[in-house]
């Protein structure tokens, strides 16, 4: 038997869903994420079955870089610190920027992250430090004064034109943000 099934996918500000036919049970990935591509690539957050009204999966890594994959760099919206903390509110529910938001200038988000003893000072604060080596997918590290996610033989952050993978190797310090790893 097949049906129409809606999902719904979630993010803090917004939603939006797709419909599409699907046999009788099945939850297909791609509907979540044709749904997602309605919002736009500056969603984050998780899927919803609408027909079950249950949450269905948090948005994974490879998503969430595919839906980064090109946005370009903007202060305050998505540089290395917004694109960081938007992952680990996914993984985690909580949100580490609130309370330092806005910044919209170099400038602003260099004040702000003094003030706060810089990016490796919020990172000790909130995150447990690991060996770079055994970083899993999903983790951080700080290389070049930037925030970057680890991603399969990778490091990803913000480029001006979208995201930049750098080989792993190089980082010397790394964070998990996994919610088991945290106290």
């Amino acid at each position: 038997m097949r049906f129409n099934r809606r999902v719904t996918v979630s993010a803090p500000d917004q939603s939006a869903s797709a419909i599409t036919p699907t046999a009788c049970g099945d939850l297909i990935p791609l509907v979540a994420r044709q749904a997602k591509e309605t919002l736009g690539p500056k969603s984050r957050g998780f899927f919803m079955d609408n027909l079950t009204s249950k949450v269905v999966m948090p948005m994974t890594l490879p998503e969430y870089i595919t839906a980064h994959l090109t946005e370009p760099f903007k202060w305050g919206s998505h540089d290395c610190c917004t694109f960081i903390g938007a992952w680990i509110q996914i993984k985690t529910g909580r949100d580490y920027l609130t309370e330092h938001k806005p910044w919209r200038t170099a400038r602003q988000a260099t004040k702000k992250l003094r003030d706060l003893g810089g990016i490796r000072a919020l990172f000790q604060g909130n995150l447990k430090e690991i060996n770079p080596h055994m970083a899993k997918d999903g983790d951080l590290t700080i290389y070049q004064g930037t925030a970057h996610l680890f991603s399969g033989r990778h490091i990803v952050s913000v480029g001006l034109d979208g995201l930049i993978f750098t080989d792993r190797t190089v980082a010397m310090e790394a964070w998990t943000c996994h919610p088991y790893s945290l106290q």
